[in-house]
């Protein structure tokens, strides 16, 4: 598993080589949106939606594979 950190680092690699397509595996719950995150604002939300976010808000074309129960 990659935190925050590692997610950053790597999505700022890939767009640094220009990257064709960037896929993270995500996390479960990681779709949380607005205020399911503020309700839900722990280390390990803020871990799992923030890299979402991050690839969203990036210059990447990207795939991200989320599970689901």
């Amino acid at each position: 598993m990659i935190d925050l950190d590692g997610a950053a680092k790597s999505i700022a690699a890939a767009e640094q080589v220009q990257a064709k397509q960037f896929i993270m595996v995500s996390a479960l719950n990681a779709g949380l949106t607005g205020n399911m995150v503020r309700q839900h604002e722990t280390i390990l939300c803020r871990e799992t939606f923030m890299p979402d976010r991050l690839l969203r808000d990036s210059s990447l074309a990207y795939t991200i594979l989320r599970p689901v129960v």
